[in-house]
């Protein structure tokens, strides 16, 4: 099922800052979640089931597809793409 290792990472991490606040874990779980939500937008997949009810993997995983949507306009814009050096006029 996609995302239940990430959710069962999640309630180790939590379960970790219990135990050590300055554990690190939680990040390591929160990049997981973004880079999910990338892959996912490439894949046209909808938000995992196992994120649904987590507000931290919910948010992680929506930054994650925002991110793969704005790869996938960087890559189509023929600004961005024309070889020239020379700033994109709309992304920058």
């Amino acid at each position: 099922m996609r995302g239940l290792e990430i959710r069962a990472a999640f309630a180790l991490a939590t379960v970790a800052q219990i135990i050590d606040p300055d554990t690190d874990e939680m990040l390591m779980v929160v990049i997981d979640a973004e880079c999910q939500g990338h892959i996912d937008y490439l894949n046209g997949e909808a938000l995992p089931t196992m994120f649904e009810d987590e507000p931290v993997l919910r948010r992680a995983w929506k930054r994650g597809h925002r991110d793969g949507e704005y790869s996938a306009e960087l890559e189509a814009c023929p600004h961005c793409n024309a070889g020239t050096g020379n700033p994109c006029p709309v992304h920058g």
